[in-house]
This record gives structure tokens, sequence and C-alpha cells, in this order.
């Protein structure tokens, strides 16, 4: 176990798999009070701060960057965020995808917490994009997206696909547009999630 504290990072980041602004894989490893402010430019699991981040609480850090990924789970502050919390975090970039799971925030949050973070960024993808998290199966709470949405498939204004998890107290007003499931907060639900106080803009989004 080790812990990364009042860290940063400012330049620019190439590279292929797992390429994050300030980490690139963090494995049950604490990040607290860090950023990261430089563009990320990847494959796949591609974000401003970590690419993949597994057994690990992310804390009181941002990336400011703009994303590019080529592939699946490129997301504004953690790409892969899996077995993990995000607390009073954020993302201002735009996020870059070409194909799924493409999140102004996260772009794949499998079974973890999203606690008071949020992301400004547009996000641009073609499958499961949404304006915090293209692909959701865990909590987010007290959260919210600013960002427009484009995508084709699986698009929404907060969460693009969401098929598991507590969603209470959240929010996204940009613009959304795609060809198939579209939503101004979900763009398609499994129904296996409690929703409580979320809400989105109707006239912003573009959906009722």
């Amino acid at each position: 176990f080790s812990v990364i504290i009042n860290s940063y990072a400012t330049g620019d980041v190439f590279g292929d798999d797992a390429v994050g602004g300030l980490v690139g894989e963090n494995i049950n490893s604490d990040i607290t009070e860090s950023y990261a402010t430089g563009d990320v430019f990847g494959d796949d699991g591609v974000s401003g701060l970590v690419g993949l981040n597994i057994d690990s609480e992310i804390t009181n850090s941002y990336a400011t960057g703009d994303v590019f990924g080529d592939d699946d789970f490129i997301g504004g502050l953690v790409g892969y965020n899996i077995d993990s919390e995000i607390t009073e975090s954020y993302a201002t970039g735009d996020v870059f995808g070409t194909d799924r799971y493409i999140g102004g925030l996260v772009g794949f949050n499998e079974f973890s917490v999203i606690i008071n973070s949020y992301a400004t960024g547009d996000v641009f993808g073609s499958r499961f994009v949404g304006g915090l998290v293209g692909i959701n199966s865990g909590n987010i709470i007290n959260s919210y997206a600013l960002g427009n949405v484009i995508g084709d498939t699986e698009v929404g204004g907060f969460i693009g696909y969401n098929f598991d998890g507590e969603i209470s107290n959240n929010y996204s007003i940009g613009t959304v547009s795609g060809d198939t499931d579209v939503g101004g907060f979900i763009g398609y639900d499994e129904d296996e999630s409690d929703f409580t106080n979320n809400y989105w803009n109707v006239e912003t989004s573009g959906f009722d």
C-alpha cells in the first residue's frame, strides 16, 4: 500500500494503455490533494489524472487537461475506476474518445463510489458516453456534470449506461445528442439502481 499526497504534474502525456496525467496505473494506493494540468493522449484507459484506478481512494484532487483516447475507458479524471472511491474531486478538460466508456469524470465506474465530485468539460464518444460517467455499476452521490455530451448510442448528460448502484442528489445541464438510447440524465438504465433527487435541465439537454 502506498500514498500520493500534495503532488502534481504539468506536462502533456503520451502513451498507449493505462495513461494518466499523474499516474498510469494506481493499484491499492490513495491519492490526496494532487492534480495534473497537461493534456493526455493514449489508446485504452486514458485520463487526466489516473488511467487505471483499482482498490484506491482519490480525494481532493483534480485534472484540467483535455483527454484524447483512441479506444475504451476514457475519462477526464479516471479512465477505469474499479472497487475504488473518488471524493471531492473534479475534471474540467474536454474528453475525446472514439469508442466505448467515455465520461467527463470517469469512463467506467465499476463497483466504485463517487461522492461530491464533478466534471465540466464536453464529452465526445461512440457508445456508453456520459457527462460524468460513461458506464456505471457503483454509487454516485452529490455530484454533477456541466458539459455537452455527443455520442452514437447509450448517451446521457450524466451517465451513458447505468446497470447498478445508488444514484442520489446529482444533476446535469449540458446539451445531449446521439442516435439510440439517449437521455438528458441517463442514456440507458437496466432498472437495477435506486434513484433519489436527481435532475437535469430539460431545455438545454433537449430531453424531458
